[in-house]
């Protein structure tokens, strides 16, 4: 007779290993996805945000370390600060677009205050600051008149303010139509535009940095002009367009030609709303001259829309909605060559089968 002998349970370090091991792979994985979503952000935010930098000197020309400088939005109050290093230099980057006043102070220095900084998306601006001796109580302040230059960029930027696409007449609110104004941009018999005489298909379109086109194997142009008349997004919603051209950075894909990026509005301390509603309609047209009759084509075409925008908390979150629709009822005029009622008759005549073929016609 025999015994069996029972096998005895792991030990508990040994039955505790896979676990640990699997709770290192969640790990493993769990910063694997914080970085490549922190390398996205990254991206992203270079695409729609601007950076300043620059140095600061004295009147001899020396650096000046130790400078405070604060940059603050004129809309949402939002500040930004940053201190010059041992080299005099300083770097505010991811600046949201905006109008900024800057501040640079320093005990044994005026206050130097520049406003009125324009800094649109993708910028890459360098900003001199020349402190003058004096109290910090006295202010010397510079009025912005001339737009910044970008002078840290290999890519040629032109830009449609919010001003222009308000002010500025476009065919059914379609702010592509302004995109023929750029220098470079030529629009061919399709509809279709290309830049600086390359392919249509190496335009790309981003709205806030984010490639806009549903098919990666098609131009994201193509995607957005002939089908829809509303292209890309209501301008209601958008701050301002950026058509870069020439060689492109590596952050924006599939393009040899330019990009052109849309950026979005957001909201401020002070509550902003707008409506508005554009109107096409037979009355107010002619008569088409092709027609027979004196009534006029029916023609019925409704464009309407609104935006609001405001402080949740003021001077930290803000919100920004906004809507735009369309109705769209006409007729067309068409014209068809048909057989008159002498040759319709001499046809029977001759051919008495052929009078179910020309029943298809009007008389």
């Amino acid at each position: 007779m025999s015994a069996r002998k029972t096998p005895e349970p792991f030990p508990a370090a040994m039955a505790a290993q896979p676990r640990s091991r699997q709770m290192r792979n969640k790990a493993t994985w769990m910063v694997l996805m914080l970085t490549i979503a922190l390398l996205g952000t990254t991206a992203l935010g270079q695409r729609t945000t601007a950076t300043l930098f620059g140095i600061v000197q004295d009147p001899t020309g020396g650096v000046v370390p130790g400078v405070s400088i604060e940059l603050t939005n004129q809309q949402t109050n939002t500040k930004l600060t940053a201190v010059s290093n041992d080299v005099g230099e300083f770097t505010f980057s991811f600046v949201p677009v905006g109008r900024y006043d800057l501040k640079a102070e320093l005990t044994g220095f005026k206050t130097h205050v520049r406003t009125g900084l324009e800094l649109t998306s993708g910028q890459q601006i360098r900003y001199p600051i020349a402190l003058e001796v004096g109290e910090i109580n006295d202010v010397t302040t510079v009025k912005a008149e001339a737009p910044l230059l970008q002078s840290a960029a290999v890519t040629k930027s032109d830009g449609i303010s919010n001003l222009q696409l308000a002010e500025l007449p476009q065919s059914r609110r379609d702010f592509t139509t302004l995109l023929g104004l750029q220098n470079g941009m030529r629009f061919d018999k399709q509809g279709m535009f290309s830049i600086n005489g390359l392919a249509t298909a190496g335009i790309t379109i981003t709205v806030d940095g984010v490639d806009a086109a549903g098919d990666p194997e098609t131009s994201s142009l193509a995607a957005f002009q002939g089908f829809n008349l509303i292209n890309v997004m209501s301008q209601e919603a958008i701050q301002e367009v950026v058509v870069s051209k020439g060689v492109m950075s590596a952050e924006v894909a599939r393009t040899f030609s330019g990009n052109i990026n849309v950026i979005s509005k957001s909201g401020t301390n002070d509550f902003h709303g707008s409506l508005f509603e554009t109107i096409q309609n037979d009355a107010l047209n002619a008569r088409n001259g092709w027609a027979t009759s004196t009534q006029k084509t029916p023609v019925r075409y409704n464009q309407f829309g609104g935006s609001i925008g405001g402080p949740i908390i003021r001077d930290k979150a803000f919100f920004f909605f906004t809507y735009e629709g369309y109705r769209q009822r006409n007729s067309g005029i068409y014209t068809r060559t048909v057989p008159t009622p002498e040759f319709r008759a001499q046809a029977i005549a001759a051919l008495p089968t052929s009078k179910a073929f020309f029943d298809l016609w009007p008389d």
